[in-house]
């Protein structure tokens, strides 16, 4: 999915959505990065949208990312894939992944 970090790549975020407009195969969204289960997303209507936002989180890590219409879904929900790893080493690169992986629906 394509996505930017707020206020990292600010002036990323600037060029991409100074033209920007939404509909429905061109929708995103904005979500701080520390909380969950939904709570402050925001959904993209225009640029105005995105300059309100930088004002108003001008200190808070928000991730900008592109909505996702057809998410993958098990049982009609949609999913959390957790797989858990340990890099022991980067030269050379050295990852354990452990057998457990995790399918947590939301």
């Amino acid at each position: 999915t394509e996505g930017y970090y707020f206020p990292k790549e600010l002036d990323l975020i600037k060029e991409k959505f100074i033209s920007y407009t939404k509909s429905i195969n061109n929708l995103f969204l904005a979500k701080n990065c520390f909380s969950s289960g939904g709570l402050g997303i925001t959904f993209l209507n225009s640029y105005n949208d995105i300059t309100k936002l930088l004002q108003a989180k001008r200190k808070t890590k928000t991730v900008i990312e592109r909505y996702i219409s057809n998410p993958f879904l098990v049982n009609g929900k949609k999913v959390n894939i957790r797989v858990y790893c340990l890099m022991s080493g980067f030269e050379p690169l050295r990852i354990y992944v452990h057998n457990l992986i995790l399918l947590h629906q939301i």
